[in-house]
């Protein structure tokens, strides 16, 4: 913003008086008669006015809101120098007595603050960052500042980079140990976009997390990189902590620390959240402040005249990060157990429950037995990451209008992706009922930012939603090369809403959707892979391999190209995971006392659940081809202990199977 310069006539009148005692290179800082220290800021340029900070100074002055170091005087001039205009900014502020550090280790006991300090550092900052607007800064212990521990305040007009720069300086010089000023976000790390104002949020979450936790967050990054199991378990004594802060405090600090992009909060939703309804106690929770140039500062815009190759780049990273996700919700549905069950008047539940509530991976049922919802929940509510089925939605016939998704949601048939609180919130895909899908990024249940809308002839539609309008110039390409993967959805969107047509469905949807993945999972060249020919265009498998042999997570695929098993191998069997039927025989009188028949005679569609030796065997879920459903114990690639069948049209069956062979029914009837 410029550079200090000596030029007296620039200076303050005021300055006359005091006595320059520090020269920070990019301030300075003065003390009065009085003992009053003042930090004072030249700016100089020969190409910019400075008319915008001015309003911006002048702005802060006027509202001194006590999150920012207070105004004390501003002046703008313009002279000339050797036939050169000259134009410079003075500004005069108040010159807080210690930066975080400082204070913690001259003024703390142990280093450490109390949950009230906190809570009120965190508020405070959040509120200048808000108010800041365009201007807000990286976050670390070197520029947040206090004089008395009790309010803390950032400085204006301070240009700050981003920390990860600092973490790039240690690791060319190969440093074991370091001390860090501030943390860097998981997106620096992959070089890819950036939104600078979630970049900051994560910062900032960063520094708080150590300031709770009283554990250094630096050990997150003794690697030079995010060490994501170690951040979990941050977490995770977070919130333990939660006892000592009041209302949505914690919850708040955990989302900025969310891995997501997309779903971490942007300074404009921190603000609100805090300021508005938290239940947090604190003197500075202000929530009438407006932002500085708001017209320019729109928090979730993203810049309209991006290059095409940027929101290329952008967009596959989104349908990357979709997939690994994907690939990980099965994988972990594929662990699950479900043990417990709770029924109310239209909804039937599978899975964890924590004071009545649904909690973590868990099924819901309509009163219909159709399935509604598949993956975690918290407090009840979808949440992380799940499938979500809509029933009773339009039939689309023609194309949907991708200028413009705000109504598309009348059409879908599904939705797979991140949830928050209930709302689809981060990357996901949502399919219509013609088939045509989005795949991107959703906030709060609306369309918004990078993605791609792929329609019914398969053409690709790239680019910027805003609030579920297209904002950015369109570029149609192929998104599929091979014309086999679209024939299984030719016909799909005749289907009618027949109860037992829409279960047959979506367990076809479950083989087709792993079935598209294909060709995203043969471009990731970080696995190993084997194949079928010398020429290595058939796929065989791709995953981790141990002295020759599958072991790990990994994908095994027919020779045809669909999926046969998604999970974990052991010693080049299948050990825990997802295993598919490559010739299903679809047959609507299977004999239940004989579960056996089912397996001998291909009744399946596809099981989900553990191995042994390469065969079901332990908990697992086994679809059958008459849309039913068995939950239970196996062994030997049969039912064998106590088990359930869920059934078209009939109440649910529990009994106790032998190999395969009815022994004893325990609920229900055949």
């Amino acid at each position: 913003m410029g550079n200090v310069d000596s030029v007296e006539e620039a200076f303050l009148p005021e300055l006359k008086k005091m006595n320059l005692i520090l020269d920070k290179g990019f301030y300075k800082v003065y003390e009065s008669s009085e003992n009053n220290k003042y930090d004072f800021w030249f700016l100089k340029s020969s190409d910019n006015s400075f008319e915008e900070e001015l309003k911006i100074a002048a702005d802060i002055q006027k509202e001194n809101l006590p999150g920012l170091a207070k105004i004390e005087n501003i002046q703008q001039k313009q002279f000339d120098k050797l036939f050169q205009k000259y134009y410079c900014l003075n500004i005069l502020t108040e010159h807080p007595s210690y930066n975080l550090r400082e204070y913690l280790q001259k003024k703390t006991k142990d280093n450490c603050l109390t949950p009230q300090q906190i809570t009120d550092l965190t508020i405070s900052i959040t509120n200048a960052q808000f108010k800041l607007g365009s201007k807000k800064q990286f976050l670390g212990y070197e520029n947040i500042y206090t004089s008395d521990g009790v309010i803390w305040k950032i400085k204006p007009f301070v240009e700050t980079k981003s920390f990860y720069q600092e973490l790039q300086e240690y690791q060319s010089k190969n440093s074991k140990q370091f001390e860090m000023s501030g943390f860097p976000s998981p997106e620096e790390f992959q070089q890819g976009h950036c939104d600078p104002d979630r970049v900051q949020i994560f910062s900032f979450g960063m520094l708080i997390l150590e300031l709770i936790t009283k554990q250094k967050s630096r050990d997150i990054y003794l690697k030079f990189k995010i060490n994501e199991n170690l951040l979990a378990e941050r977490i995770n004594v977070l919130r333990q902590q939660s006892i000592y802060y009041k209302g949505k405090m914690i919850d708040s600090v955990i989302e900025m620390l969310d891995l997501d992009l997309v779903r971490r909060p942007n300074y404009q939703q921190l603000y609100a959240k805090l300021n508005k309804n938290s239940r947090i106690i604190s003197l500075v929770i202000n929530p009438e402040i407006k932002p500085i140039k708001n017209e320019i500062n729109l928090f979730s815009e993203i810049k309209q005249k991006e290059s095409e190759v940027h929101i290329k780049d952008a967009v596959s990273k989104i349908e990357q990060s979709f997939n690994s996700k994907l690939h990980d919700h099965k994988l972990k549905l594929s662990k699950s157990i479900w043990n417990s069950k709770l029924i109310d008047e239209n909804l039937t539940y599978y899975g964890v429950l924590e004071n009545k509530k649904y909690q973590g991976q868990g099924k819901l049922f309509t009163k219909k037995n159709e399935l509604l919802y598949e993956g975690f929940f918290n407090q009840g509510q979808y949440h992380e990451f799940g499938t979500l089925n809509y029933f009773n939605t339009m039939v689309l016939e023609n194309s949907f209008p991708y200028q413009d998704l705000t109504n598309i949601e009348k059409y879908a048939k599904w939705y797979e992706g991140s949830f928050q609180n209930g709302k689809k919130h981060g990357e996901g895909r949502l399919t219509l009922t013609n088939q045509e899908y989005f795949i991107g990024s959703f906030v709060y249940d609306v369309i918004d930012g990078y993605g791609s809308f792929i329609t019914k002839d398969s053409k690709k539609i790239i680019g910027i939603w805003k609030n579920g309008k297209f904002v950015s110039n369109p570029e149609n390409v192929q998104s599929f090369q091979n014309q086999e993967i679209n024939k299984p959805y030719e016909g799909l969107s005749k289907i009618n809403t027949e109860r037992s047509q829409q279960l047959q469905s979506q367990s076809l949807d479950h083989i087709e959707t792993a079935t598209r993945n294909v060709l995203s999972d043969i471009n990731q060249e970080s696995e190993q892979r084997l194949y079928y020919d010398d020429q290595k265009t058939k796929i065989k498998y791709q995953g981790e391999i141990l002295q020759g042999k599958k072991n790990g997570e990994g994908k095994l695929y027919f020779e045809n190209g669909k999926l046969q098993f998604e999970g974990k191998f052991l010693q080049d069997q299948f050990h825990a995971g997802t295993l598919y039927n490559e010739h299903p025989v679809i047959h609507h009188q299977i004999n239940y006392s004989l579960l056996r028949e089912v397996q001998e005679k291909g009744y399946w569609k596809y099981y989900v659940g553990q191995f042994l030796d390469g065969k079901k065997n332990g908990q697992g879920q086994w679809y059958l081809t008459d849309n039913s459903e068995f939950f239970g114990l196996f062994e030997n690639d049969l039912p064998h202990g106590e088990g359930m069948l869920k059934r078209i049209n009939c109440d649910e069956l529990s009994a106790n199977w032998e190999q395969g062979v009815l022994l004893k029914l325990i609920k229900g009837k055949l």
